[in-house]
């Protein structure tokens, strides 16, 4: 959910408010207070979309209108069989006050799995203008302790999906340049600190596994371990 700002009157004091819909992939607007009958975006209709996530304002969208999610997406199997595969991505589109529309892919992550457990991602446009989000743990107690893969990470990535140069991995042969932090299970929330300006992460876990993480640059944070 969002609140676009420049919206809010006497008479629709929250403004319009964006909702993503998990499962349909609809984008929906409440305007004045009432959801508006027909979705005003299908992420579908674009993408082979398993599951529809987080919906997050780019910095300048009072200028360029521009809206990124999270999804998960799913692909032909690379064993050949009709079992679920999925990895995380993520896209934009353009809210034109109606309508979202341009909508492509930005990112794709090299999170690949057929088990579709611990399918959740949260993203934040973080003061410098990159964008964090997380990449699931896909159930996969390997992955998520290895630099080569983007499972059970959170990912830092550039509006337009590279990676920026001063990732604590980028340059590091073998591993994944857009990795900012490892060892994540499921990424739920992130928030800036208001004072330090440190990002917080909330994850959850199994059994009382439930954490809440001040992510610095490169850390592991033992998933699984």
């Amino acid at each position: 959910i969002v609140f676009l700002p420049g919206t809010q009157t006497s008479a629709n004091p929250s403004g319009d408010i964006l909702i993503t819909e998990r499962h349909t992939g609809f984008v929906r607007l409440v305007r004045n207070g009432v959801l508006v009958a027909t979705p005003v975006g299908d992420l579908k209709q674009t993408f082979r979309l398993q599951q529809l996530f987080d919906i997050n304002l780019h910095p300048q969208f009072s200028s360029n209108g521009l809206v990124y999610f999270i999804w998960t997406k799913g692909g032909d199997n690379h064993d050949g069989s009709d079992d679920m595969w999925m990895t995380t991505a993520v896209a934009k589109g353009r809210w034109n006050g109606q309508q979202i529309v341009d909508i492509e892919e930005v990112f794709e992550a090299d999170a690949w799995a057929s088990h579709p457990g611990g399918a959740s991602s949260r993203g934040l446009f973080l003061p410098d203008g990159t964008f964090i989000f997380g990449s699931s743990h896909r159930v996969d107690r390997q992955s998520p302790q290895s630099l080569g893969s983007h499972i059970g990470k959170t990912l830092r990535i550039h509006d337009d999906g590279t990676a920026p140069a001063d990732n604590p991995f980028f340059a590091v042969e073998g591993a994944r340049p857009e990795i900012f932090s490892w060892g994540n299970r499921s990424v739920m929330g992130f928030a800036i600190h208001p004072e330090t300006g440190a990002v917080w992460e909330l994850e959850n876990g199994p059994q009382g596994g439930d954490e809440v993480n001040i992510l610095k640059p490169g850390s592991n944070y033992g998933w699984p371990l």
